[in-house]
């Protein structure tokens, strides 16, 4: 895991600067027909199934373009919990999973309680 001049990074630290920037956003919604469209990625709606949700590829929240008939949004990190905002171990298990997405070995140390209930 990398590390700065205080030791190793945090979970939140390595989600961020680590895995993040490395993720191919289609590949976590692979299961909604993703389009690459350039600076954006179309899909279908996870609620409301119309090809009409978008996320950038650099981005964090998946969003359907219905505002006014759906207007759901999801993060990544949502996403890949099965919907629910992951919480403690859970959080630990969705970082694991897109680090996998994004090819970014996982750090091989165990998370204290402080950063498992911070996250």
């Amino acid at each position: 895991m990398p590390s700065d001049a205080n030791g190793p990074i945090d979970l939140v630290t390595f989600l961020e600067q680590e895995v993040l920037p490395r993720l191919d956003r289609a590949t976590v919604f692979a299961d909604l027909k993703p389009v690459d469209k350039g600076a954006y990625i179309q899909c279908n709606c996870p609620q409301c199934r119309q090809p009409r949700a978008y996320i950038y590829t650099d981005g964090y929240v998946l969003t359907c373009n219905r505002l006014n008939t759906c207007g759901y949004r999801v993060s990544i990190l949502t996403y890949v919990s099965g919907g629910t905002p992951p919480r403690g171990r859970a959080f630990v298990a969705a970082v694991r999973q897109l680090a996998d997405l994004a090819g970014v070995p996982f750090p091989d140390r165990a998370f204290g309680p402080q950063e498992v209930i911070r996250a």
